[in-house]
């Protein structure tokens, strides 16, 4: 739906001038029902519309009738036809109308692009002076389940985990699953991997992620970490639990 406002200069008999503003809905293309006048008028689905309103600054009613064709929401012709004063001596004389502005009406939003993960989608909508708006949906970007155990590990191979997206099940994400503190990634934890991890500690000069051993999982590689990867070093009973002991 439309909105078209008319301005319509008016002279009077006495030379005064004033200006009436009329406003209308247009509806379908076709039907015009009036929104600003003093009276209920039914308009109907033609082509010609009356307006009973009083006039700004003159003190007097008078009938307008404005024929307006309409094609497709915009107006392409309009001329006033007739006009009457009922209270006062003289003629008004009705200019043809100084402006129409017609409202620009947008559609709703139309999904032409889904965005997925990875990339960003589209939407766009239409008005009704023909012009079109196309704005870009942002990717929804992966939502990662935990790490689920698809095969157990063994002496001789490292395990598989696996995550999925909430978003696409068919995006997933698989990774090894090493010994907490095997830096080397000999599949095996020795004191060169604790040695390592306690320069890392240190110094702070290595990603934690290099030494797959943050054993609580609190996103850091700490003492409380190490000391875990060396209890359960010590544990293990292997050959150099004699080394390893000394530096646990």
């Amino acid at each position: 739906m439309s909105a078209l406002t008319r301005v319509f200069s008016i002279t009077t008999a006495a030379g005064g001038l004033a200006s009436v503003v009329i406003t209308i809905l247009v509806t379908d293309g076709l039907e015009i029902v009036d929104v600003s006048s003093t009276q209920s008028l039914f308009i109907g689905n033609r082509s010609e519309s009356i307006w009973q309103l009083f006039s700004l600054g003159i003190a007097s009613i008078m009938t307008i009738v404005v024929e307006v064709k309409v094609k497709e929401g915009v107006v392409e012709d309009q001329k006033v036809i007739m006009k009457q004063d009922y209270n006062m001596q003289g003629l008004f004389v009705a200019d043809s109308v100084a402006e129409v502005i017609i409202d620009e009406v947008w559609s709703e939003w139309i999904v032409t692009k889904e965005p997925t993960c990875e990339t960003p989608g589209e939407k766009i909508r239409n008005s009704n002076k023909g012009n079109s708006e196309t704005v870009e949906l942002p990717a929804l970007n992966h939502k990662w389940s935990n790490w689920n155990v698809i095969s157990e590990r063994t002496i001789e191979n490292p395990g598989i985990e696996e995550r999925i997206c909430s978003n696409d099940d068919k995006h997933k994400e698989t990774r090894q699953i090493k010994l907490p503190g095997d830096a080397d990634d000999n599949n095996k934890v020795d004191v060169q991997d604790l040695l390592a991890i306690i320069e890392f500690i240190i110094s702070g000069t290595e990603p934690a992620s290099l030494y797959n051993a943050d054993e609580n999982d609190d996103n850091y590689v700490n003492i409380f970490d190490l000391m875990s990867i060396c209890e359960n070093l010590i544990k293990s009973q292997t050959s150099d639990d004699m080394i390893i002991s000394y530096v646990c």
